[in-house]
Parts: structure tokens; sequence; C-alpha cells
């Protein structure tokens, strides 16, 4: 999953208001000669190490801290502290404009306003917990685009520089502001990936991007970008679209379909060295043997896909055409199948009878409708989220939503406002 494509809405407003980031004063937690230091100058091409602390390499939401989670309130009037453990701690209410969450460290919460521009406050570790000191807040950048990633000290972020978005890294003390991919064209950014936990795919501290027709690593410290691998002619063309679609990482492999062949392939990052290891058409073939034998599919593509412990699920979106025995007229129907397979055995899919099997009793969606009659949401550390549809009248559909705990078999229904403030992250 791509961050930017979940918050697609936030880096396309910072690009109506600002062809780049300005650095503003901060307000507390800075030396006066720090704030004077504020220059927001580009540097392009390498960076030199700057003593502003180590990235932690972390995969983890980037919601979360190593203490708690924090989402924010459907009206914004709140944000919601959760410990690691999911359960809820207290409501913190805020008289200021917030947007989104962008990052949470150990000492500083980062968010974004409606108009762009990157805030953050104090984290504050008390007897009673953590505090966030929201009287204590701080402009770090204005009109700036989403941020990949970020420490106590500094924040990698794309930024709007002449219509084009580059990714950058910003020294929240110094205010220097350093380009880490140089970006001459419109079609050459810096995508940077992001798994389905809500948080940038990282191997041995290093970020991975795509970039045209190639896949890399960027050290964030020091700027380095080291190539990974170069796709080539079978696996997508990157003159029409980025050419990855869905990536999960397992130690030391990536594992990744692409948009045009949807073939899954593994990539040792240490050899380098990649490899199909599951081709579309195959693929295909099983889900037809373990489910549609005696039906005519007429396509089915892949959704969805996470890691969990050893296993890839994926969520596959079956369409086939039924004739109605009434009307006789053919009507297209759309399913979405919940699969699993071994990293050891790719080829050996597993159908997930249990969730899907509960789906399917529950759902009441008419054949030939519109609606799809169930939907997997996502999955993160061996639980679920899915979602089902029950006509409550002729015309009118209401949405169910349940989380299945892979590990126990224990599947339980949640309103949808849980669902929101506990499981945010498997709604992408």
């Amino acid at each position: 999953m791509k961050k930017t494509v979940i918050r697609f809405t936030a880096l396309a407003l910072a690009v109506c208001l600002f062809t780049g980031c300005s650095i503003a004063n901060t307000a507390g937690g800075e030396s006066e000669a720090d704030r004077k230091n504020v220059s927001g100058e580009a540097v392009s091409g390498s960076v030199a190490a700057e003593d502003d602390g180590i990235l932690a390499g972390r995969n983890q939401n980037f919601q979360e801290n190593s203490n708690c989670r924090y989402t924010i309130a459907e009206d914004d009037s709140y944000i919601v502290q959760f410990n690691r453990a999911g359960k809820q701690k207290k409501k913190i209410r805020i008289r200021f404009d917030i947007d989104a969450i962008e990052w949470v460290t150990d000492k500083w919460f980062y968010y974004v306003t409606d108009r762009g521009d990157l805030w953050r406050m104090p984290v504050k570790k008390t007897e009673e917990g953590e505090q966030l000191l929201t009287e204590k807040k701080e402009k770090v950048l204005e009109g700036c685009g989403e941020v990949q990633y970020a420490t106590d000290l500094y924040v990698i972020a794309d930024v709007w520089i002449n219509e084009i978005p580059v990714l950058c890294k910003y020294n929240c003390r110094t205010g220097k502001r350093t380009e880490l991919v140089t970006v001459k064209e419109e079609d050459d950014e810096a995508q940077v990936l992001w798994g389905s936990g809500y948080y940038p795919l990282m191997w041995q501290g290093k970020l991975f991007f795509e970039r045209r027709d190639k896949l890399c690593l960027l050290n964030p410290e020091d700027g380095e970008v080291s190539p990974l691998h170069t796709f080539g002619s079978s696996e997508g063309d990157w003159e029409d679209t980025y050419i990855l679609d869905h990536f999960v990482l397992k130690g030391d492999e990536l594992y990744y379909t692409t948009v045009e062949t949807e073939n899954l392939y593994r990539l040792n990052c240490s050899t380098k060295k990649s490899e199909c290891v599951m081709e579309r058409k195959e693929c295909q073939k099983e889900v037809r043997r373990l489910l549609y034998e005696d039906m005519d599919i007429e396509d089915i593509w892949c959704e969805l896909m996470w890691l969990d412990q050893d296993r890839i699920y994926f969520a596959f979106d079956i369409c086939w055409t039924e004739k109605d025995k009434t009307t006789g007229k053919k009507s297209a129907c759309y399913k979405e199948e919940l699969f699993s397979a071994s990293v050891s055995d790719l080829t050996q899919l597993r159908h997930e009878d249990k969730l899907m099997d509960y789906l399917d009793k529950k759902s009441t969606v008419k054949k030939g409708s519109d609606v799809t009659a169930n939907e997997i949401l996502g999955g993160s550390d061996g639980v679920i989220a899915a979602e089902y549809h029950v006509y409550k009248q002729e015309k009118v559909c209401e949405s169910r939503y349940v989380i299945y705990d892979i590990r126990t078999g224990e599947i339980r229904e949640t309103a949808g406002k849980d669902m929101l403030e506990n499981y945010e992250e498997l709604l992408y």
C-alpha cells in the first residue's frame, strides 16, 4: 500500500497553496539561535550525515510510538489515545485545526492542518501515562506534502517543488531542507512504499521507493540511494503507470505484484535477484478449481494482499455473469473471496472458509446487485477486518463489520464506530 493513495487529498491541497515548502519559526523547545538559523535552503544530491538522531527502522503504525497509538475522532473534536494492546485510555480535546496525524514518536506528535501545514506538539511521559502538550504546539512546515518518516528531530516528506512532488528531509532544529531524490520531470517522482499495517517498508534502516522502471533503497541519514531492482518489460511499462501494485516484506525478501501482469514476484534484497513465484493464470486456475469449477468465471483479480506470520493473504474479486430466472436478463455478479498461502509454497492456495462462510450466511445482497455481498478490509497482527451488507428494505442496504482472529478462529461483530477507532489501519 502506498500512503500517497490513502491520503492523496492532503497532498493535492498542498500544491494549490505552495510550489515549495517554507520553514516557519517554531514556538518553544528551540533556542533563539536555532530559530534564527531557519532558512529553508534546498540542497540537491548527496547529504552529509547530520547529528540529528539515528533513524530507527521500525515496522509499526505511523500513529504509534513505543507506548501508545492515536487516532482522530470523526468530528475532529478530540484525539483518542490507546495503549499498544488496543485498549482506549482517554480522549484528548482539541480546539485547533487538525486534519490528519502524520507521525508519532516518543517525544513528538506530528499532524497536518486543513491548509496542509505541518505542526507538532510535545509528548510528555508522566506517572499517569503519556500526555500531549497541546498548548506547546509549534508549526514546522508550511504547505508540506505528506510525511513518509519522522524522528524527534527531522521529517522525511513529499514536497511540491515546481509542481513536482520531491522527497525531502527537514531538520526541525536548524530548518535545513535537503532534496533526497533529485527530480526534474513530472513522471520521475519517487514513490515510497507503504505496508498494509500503515508503515513505510524498511529494510536494514532504509526506505523502499519506486522510481520509473527501478526499485531503490534510500538511507535517510546520509541520502544515499541504492538501486535494488530494474523492472523488466515482462513486469510492466513505467511510461503508463507505476509498476508495483501490492507488496509485502518478510525478512530479506520482498513479495510484489505488478499492475500490468498481476504475477507474484519474490525479490531477495541481499542478492538483488528477483523471480516470478506465482503466475496470474496459475493463480486464477487454482481459485477456479477450489471454488468455481462449475461456473463460467469471467475474471479474477487481486484487490488486497498482506503478510501475517508465514502466510500471505489475498483478497480476490471474482466476476461472472448470471441470467435472472424471472426476467431472463443477464447481469454481472461480483464477489470477494479470501485466500492465503504459505511463503514456503505459494502455489498451494487455501480458501479461508470460516470467515467467508460466516459472511455469506450473514449477507443478504441480491445477485446481480451493484453492491458486493462482502468485502475484506484488511489484516494485521493476526486480525482480519471484514464488512458484509444486508437489505433492510427493498433498496436500503446496511453495512455490518466483523473482526476475525485467525489464531483462535473467533469472529465477532463490531459497530462502525469501533472499527474507525480501533481498526482504522484495516480500513485501507
